[in-house]
């Protein structure tokens, strides 16, 4: 959005539309020196003047000050009331160089009261040259254009207003509105309701901002637009929907917007993103450009891809885009892409995989917090990497009656994506997991019918691969002081390497495995964890306590003592 000050032109005009100058017409007709001759009126219904003219200059520079031309100047029955029929005003700027051209069909002019009102329609032309004719359709076009009607203004104040539809279009974009006030005192400009605006800046149309709101207030020595009580603005494929909204410009152009329980969405070929928030600040480039998205309280954002639909919450949400060139209906265009998503405050990020035909449903992933990081990919379709700088809790929820429930507490943690959004790698330092067994797995409940116990492992650092394209994990690569621990049975070692699929351990570097049966101790040891069984290779040294349950003399070797 480029030079939205034309709210000031537009209001301008609206006071001049309202024919400040008219009062004055009628004094200085008589007072200024170089002002043409004025034809005498009578007052009534038959008291008429044809081809009326007007000019009045300034005494010290001969500047113009303003011209007037009208079709007739008639009489009414009120004295103190006359008629212009069809005036044509050149309002002329401090130096001339420019003037605003107002033409109205039909005003009447009270010199009791010093109001004015224009009952017809009034077109206006806003900064015209001094040497062009406002009049010139193809001049015209070029420039700010304003077309209303029933302009009521009041000389006394220079307050003019309307309740009438308003409509303007200039070189950058156009814009529509109902009933407008502007006060030349305070430079306020207020358009009523069913305000819209769009704003083409330099760029191509589809890069256009669209503004629509139930009452806008312009006021330009803060250089601020609020809006109220509700406000949209649109550009390209980003969408915020908010209640009380403040536009801030800077040398009129858009910089920043501030929204109240706003909701903004992009939506793109394959994928979505919304984003919402008690208050939401939105900041622009000097090109117009969405450069950063930052939401307080109550912060969210969801992006749904085919994959996956990912939700991020936390108390506060920065989202920061990258701007890219893009080709456009063949046309050179700047893009806002979304690249950087950072939550902060108890921040939440859950991960629900999607149905694709030939996958199977992966464990839906929770994350949480106090400070989370998305990065997209170049393009900001695909996720790049989801990490955390502080302490973090990661949880798999299980969507097959087969599937784990694990819940993975680190100091900090990365996770990686490869294409389509898919896990790819993940990774954690000072790491503890705790894994439920599906209930309905072989050998996933003891004799007495109770669950099994849980699955805790302990390691400086965990590295899992995932099957490309599944989210499912393959294997999980756990270094550093290693400890496992699943009911009576515990081991150590330096590194524990699970092979998911065959649900296989493989212990290496000093690795001790023991329960109450025995123990053993070995420079490798393999553990079946879906049959219990367990194979030690190097250097093994174990130990097997007796079978309680052997019948005394049936072994051959003593069983009342260790083997």
């Amino acid at each position: 959005m480029r030079r939205i000050s034309v709210f000031l032109a537009v209001a301008a005009v609206l006071l001049t539309a309202a024919v400040g100058y008219t009062y004055k017409l009628r004094l200085d007709k008589v007072r200024s020196r170089h002002a043409a001759p004025v034809p005498q009126i009578r007052v009534g219904d038959e008291g008429l003047a044809s081809d009326w003219r007007y000019k009045k200059t300034d005494d010290q520079t001969g500047k113009p000050i303003v011209q007037a031309v009208a079709d007739s100047f008639e009489g009414t029955h009120d004295p103190a009331t006359f008629e212009l029929k069809n005036v044509r005003l050149r309002l002329y700027d401090k130096t001339a160089g420019s003037y605003t051209y107002v033409q109205s069909d039909k005003a009447l002019f009270n010199e009791g009261s010093g109001v004015l009102e224009s009952e017809g329609p009034v077109h206006i032309v806003i900064n015209v040259p001094a040497g062009k004719d406002a009049e010139d359709p193809n001049e015209a076009k070029k420039l700010v254009q304003v077309k209303t009607s029933g302009v009521k203004y009041e000389t006394k104040t220079g307050k003019a207003t309307t309740d009438q539809p308003a409509s303007f279009t200039f070189s950058q974009g156009d814009g529509q509105a109902v009933g407008v006030d502007y006060d030349p005192n305070t430079k306020l400009l207020h358009l009523k309701s069913q305000v819209a605006l769009d704003w083409i800046g330099n760029g191509p149309v589809e890069n256009k901002m669209h503004v629509e709101a139930g009452d806008l207030v312009y006021k330009e020595a803060e250089g601020k637009i609020y809006l109220s009580p509700w406000s949209k603005m649109q550009r390209q494929t980003t969408t915020i929907q908010a209640q009380n909204s403040v536009i801030t410009l800077q040398d009129g152009i858009l910089h920043q917007i501030d929204a109240d329980g706003a909701v903004g969405s992009d939506n793109r070929e394959d994928r979505q993103t919304n984003y919402s928030a008690d208050k939401m600040t939105a900041m622009f480039d000097e090109d117009g450009n969405l450069i950063q998205i930052v939401g307080d309280k109550n912060a969210r954002v969801v992006s749904s891809q085919p994959s996956a639909r990912t939700v991020l919450t936390g108390e506060r949400a920065d989202l920061r885009f990258a701007l890219a060139p893009e080709q456009r209906n063949g046309m050179a265009v700047t893009d806002s892409q979304l690249h950087l998503v950072m939550a902060d405050g108890h921040a939440v990020a859950e991960s629900t995989p999607l149905p694709q035909p030939g996958v199977q449903l992966a464990e839906t992933r929770i994350l949480r917090s106090e400070h989370i990081v998305l990065e997209m990919k170049p393009g900001g379709e695909d996720v790049q990497e989801i990490r955390t700088p502080s302490q973090a809790q990661l949880e798999f929820k299980p969507n097959r009656p087969e599937q784990s429930h694990r819940i993975l507490d680190a100091s900090h943690l990365r996770v990686l994506y490869g294409d389509g959004s898919y896990v790819d790698t993940f990774l954690a330092w000072d790491v503890a997991t705790h894994t439920d067994k599906p209930a309905g797995a072989e050998k996933s409940a003891a004799k007495d019918g109770k669950p099994a116990a849980p699955a805790l492992t302990w390691s400086d650092q965990l590295v899992a691969k995932f099957t490309p394209n599944t989210n499912q994990i393959a294997t999980i690569d756990q270094t550093g002081n290693f400890r496992y621990q699943e009911g009576t049975r515990k081991a150590r070692a330096k590194e524990a390497f699970l092979e998911q699929t065959i649900n296989r351990i493989t212990l290496t570097g000093g690795a001790h495995v023991m329960d109450d049966t025995g123990s053993a101790v070995a420079d490798q040891i393999i553990m079946n964890q879906a049959n219990g069984d367990m194979d030690a290779s190097g250097h093994v040294l174990s130990t097997h306590a007796p079978d309680k349950n052997e019948r005394p003399g049936t072994s051959m070797l003593d069983d009342a003592k260790p083997m």
